[in-house]
């Protein structure tokens, strides 16, 4: 915790300049750690916790798009999902899922300069399904979910909430059928789906359109002020 302060005063007195540290350690309920990566705007702001795809990588899929968040006034935070990267084994169930993503969302919550009126939560392929879920226990404000699904429970937390969607898939991606649904279940007018032609999956969206990043930077820019 004096490390992350540290990190956060020193980003704010050279003008705002994000700061990254990398290998934070959050303890999940059941004695797990996982192990993540904070990005910091240097400013008060919003904040969004990423749940990578389950492609091998763990957080690094994300590539640069979470410094672009930081550079945007977001405070980020990335996690290797445990028995990935650099996090620990554990028991994995249904429950230990929950339990580690209330963990690092309440770790991104209380980080210094974390507006926790403004929080978000997104997810790639199989982190889709765990960023829907923490609308059950968490006020969301937003919920970035690319190429993957909705859980039954998460679909039916939706509309209950003012969360803003934005989706994005390529069409006919049968791990993403249910991503217009979540979309179209939002009351909020903000929601949006970004379809796309062939069969391109998860964050490698990004590379075939340059372009989704920034839009998803804007759109959430938009929705959290």
């Amino acid at each position: 915790m004096r490390l992350l302060a540290v990190a956060f005063i020193a980003a704010t007195a050279i003008g705002g300049a994000p700061a990254v540290v990398d290998g934070v350690a959050i303890t999940s309920r059941d004695g797990v750690q996982l192990k993540g990566t904070y990005f910091s705007p240097g400013q008060p702001g919003p904040g969004i916790v990423l749940f990578h795809q389950c492609d091998g990588n763990g957080r690094r899929s994300w590539g640069a798009w979470p410094r672009d968040l930081a550079a945007a006034g977001f405070h980020v935070l990335t996690f290797d999902n445990r028995g990935v990267g650099d996090s620990q084994r554990g028991r994995e169930s249904a429950a230990t899922l929950s339990g580690d993503a209330d963990a690092v969302y309440s770790w991104l919550a209380s980080q210094p300069g974390v507006d926790k009126t403004r929080m978000a939560a997104g997810g790639s392929s199989c982190g889709v399904g765990t960023a829907a879920n923490l609308l059950a226990t968490h006020a969301l404000r937003a919920l970035v979910l690319i190429s993957g699904g909705v859980g039954s429970a998460a679909l039916a937390q939706i509309p209950k909430a003012p969360v803003a969607v934005f989706a994005a898939a390529s069409a006919g991606d049968p791990l993403a059928s249910n991503l217009p649904s979540a979309v179209q279940a939002s009351r909020n007018p903000s929601s949006t789906m970004k379809s796309y032609d062939g069969g391109t999956h998860g964050v490698a969206l990004f590379r075939k359109d340059g372009e989704l990043g920034p839009a998803i930077v804007k759109w959430l820019q938009g929705v959290m002020k």
